[in-house]
């Protein structure tokens, strides 16, 4: 027989072609077989040698868990792919170092599985975490829009029911109130989780633009809060009209602003909720060269619970805003008598406050 016939191959320069075939003389086959064992009896050449496809299985499919894993561990698209390209890397070496070596170790099989299982889990980790954060902020703001508008007002009804008599007519209208509060908490989630980061939904309808000078909502919180009709506001003789303006320069995320604004109305409702026979409510914005600080000041006496004294929304709010911000949160006593809440945080330099900026940007 001249000449065998192999597969066919596709050669560069040579037009395609389903019947057309690469042909070889039979001699040239035996000569490059005969080429291998010379070199291997007298240049010490290895021959190649392969794995069974058990082992070349476990090899690929070791590789691919290695990829899940990687992509489990690293929540950062830069991360994934550097370490995906090193590994990969490592793996091409581990192959030559093979081959040379006379190993024939699956290569191609090897990245393919590492990076479609390590890329493939990534995507899919990440997508799933961002759900949970969505359910998870859901009833967040669930709970926020609950506590800092019925439970406030049917705190006060409480309140009322055992200190006083009240008259039917006008805790029919209290009663009213709230169910309206509980029948907009729908509403409010659903724009809440529309407009995103874009606005705050506080009770009757209220809305604040997050993108508004953080000066400008602040005075807006105070004075819708104390319009609300709490009795510890009824016996406030004088209302110092609070300056806001130390505040203008400080960078805050829109989640930073949402709970600075929640911080204030809910400092003021415990005001109202709280101080009995206060005349005078004072809230101080004050910046120092290293720090700003917000206070909410009364001179009532406040008959605190204790749940209230162990701290209870409000007080993990302020203290998580608190943490944001690397600041802290306190409530001591006034003297000679009332209540100062303080929250106080350092003032950054223009790169870190950019860094806190979008670090806290959040879904």
């Amino acid at each position: 027989m001249p000449f065998a016939r192999i597969l066919p191959s596709i050669a560069l320069g040579v037009e395609e072609s389903a019947n057309q075939y690469q042909w070889i003389y039979g001699v040239e086959v035996h000569a490059h077989a005969t080429s291998q064992i010379i070199s291997h009896v007298l240049d010490r050449r290895p021959l190649l040698k392969v794995w069974s496809e058990i082992w070349e299985y476990l090899w690929i499919l070791a590789w691919g868990l290695f990829g899940i894993i990687l992509g489990l561990i690293l929540q950062s698209p830069a991360k994934t792919l550097f370490s995906l390209g090193v590994i990969s890397i490592e793996i091409v070496g581990i192959c030559f170092i093979g081959l040379v070596l006379g190993w024939w170790i699956p290569l191609v099989p090897t990245l393919l599985a590492l990076a479609s299982a390590g890329l493939t889990t990534f995507f899919f980790d990440r997508d799933l975490r961002a759900l949970l954060e969505q359910r998870s902020l859901t009833l967040k703001r669930s709970f926020e829009a609950i506590h800092n508008g019925p439970l406030q007002s049917l705190a006060v009804i409480l309140r009322n029911l055992g200190e006083e008599e009240i008259e039917a007519e006008k805790l029919r209208s209290q009663l009213e109130q709230l169910n309206r509060e509980l029948r907009t908490i729908p509403e409010y989630l659903s724009q809440e989780m529309l407009s995103r980061n874009d606005s705050l939904y506080l009770e009757g309808n209220e809305v604040l633009d997050l993108q508004t000078p953080i000066a400008e909502m602040l005075y807006y919180v105070y004075d819708i809060t104390l319009r609300r009709n709490f009795q510890g506001f009824a016996s406030i003789q004088s209302f110092i009209p609070p300056n806001f303006e130390p505040l203008e320069d400080c960078q805050l995320s829109p989640n930073q602003k949402r709970g600075l604004y929640l911080f204030l109305q809910e400092a003021l409702c415990n005001v109202g909720k709280h101080s009995q026979g206060a005349t005078r409510l004072d809230v101080s914005c004050t910046r120092s060269p290293k720090e700003y600080c917000l206070q909410i000041i009364d001179n009532g006496f406040t008959n605190i619970s204790t749940n209230y004294q162990r701290g209870g929304q409000g007080t993990n709010q302020a203290q998580d805003l608190a943490r944001q911000l690397r600041g802290k949160f306190r409530r001591f006593s006034h003297s000679p008598q009332g209540t100062v809440c303080e929250l106080t945080w350092p003032i950054a330099s223009n790169w870190w406050q950019l860094f806190l900026y979008l670090g806290n940007w959040k879904l």
